[in-house]
């Protein structure tokens, strides 16, 4: 068994109390997970000081990817201490018995997504060298609808590329998404599509009290995966509002 804990949508630096909200999440996950996963919008304006208030409260194996509030530059020098640099930020980590691919879905200057062909290929290599090890593909914008107009006009496009990358890798398992701020399950290409719930805030559906808006003043959340005989169990957590900086 492999448990992961799936963060998204921390924001920090667009609230005064946005980094409180992260603690706090870290603070609640439990004890023996096997990897923390940050999928995208990490920062909230790509600040370097931004970065840097994140890379002093995540753990050091903790796995990112940038969303669309992210600036790839800042985000390898600031967050991931490495030369800053333009290209797709992509990487992988081989847990026991699970292959992680953390992937870069950012378009410079846009709030919709796209796996760049070059990440395609990327993905592509690294599913081949171990095509017997089973596989989670990490990326910000999720590729389905999931009913509310805000995050379905900014998801992922052309995602051609990405179903015929999954017909040729029956071994990932899922797919593990952010940007929504909402905890959803869905499905795509015949693979569990995962969204975590946001941090930094919820997004509620039209009907609800906030009308499609970012809602403030709830809980933050994450979402726990259980890998285990070649499928995936989600869990999602949202903390109480008492004791939660808002």
């Amino acid at each position: 068994m492999t448990l992961l804990a799936h963060l998204s949508d921390s924001h920090v630096g667009a609230t005064d109390h946005s980094a409180q909200r992260l603690r706090a999440v870290l603070a609640a996950l439990p004890a023996g997970v096997d990897a923390i996963l940050l999928t995208g919008d990490v920062s909230d304006h790509g600040a370097p000081g931004e970065y840097r208030a994140v890379r002093s409260l995540l753990p050091a194996s903790a796995l990112v990817c940038p969303g669309n509030h992210d600036l790839r530059a800042e985000f390898r020098e600031h967050l991931l201490g490495l030369p800053p640099g333009d290209a797709p930020i992509n990487s992988a980590h081989r847990l026991p018995g699970l292959l992680v691919l953390m992937c870069d879905s950012l378009v410079p200057g846009e709030d919709y997504g796209l796996l760049a062909e070059e990440t395609l290929t990327w993905m592509d290599a690294e599913l081949s060298a171990e095509p017997e090890l089973p596989a989670v593909l990490a990326f910000h914008h999720p590729p389905i609808q999931i009913g509310i107009e805000l995050p379905d006009s900014i998801r992922l496009r052309e995602t051609e590329g990405l179903t015929a990358l999954l017909d040729r890798h029956p071994q990932v398992r899922a797919l593990l998404c952010g940007h929504v701020h909402s905890p959803v399950a869905g499905d795509f290409a015949g693979r569990p599509v995962r969204i975590a719930p946001g941090i930094i805030s919820t997004m509620q559906l039209p009907g609800e009290a906030g009308k499609g808006k970012f809602d403030l003043t709830m809980g933050p959340g994450f979402a726990l995966h259980v890998l285990e005989d070649g499928g995936i169990t989600t869990h999602f957590r949202v903390l109480p509002v008492e004791g939660v900086v808002l």
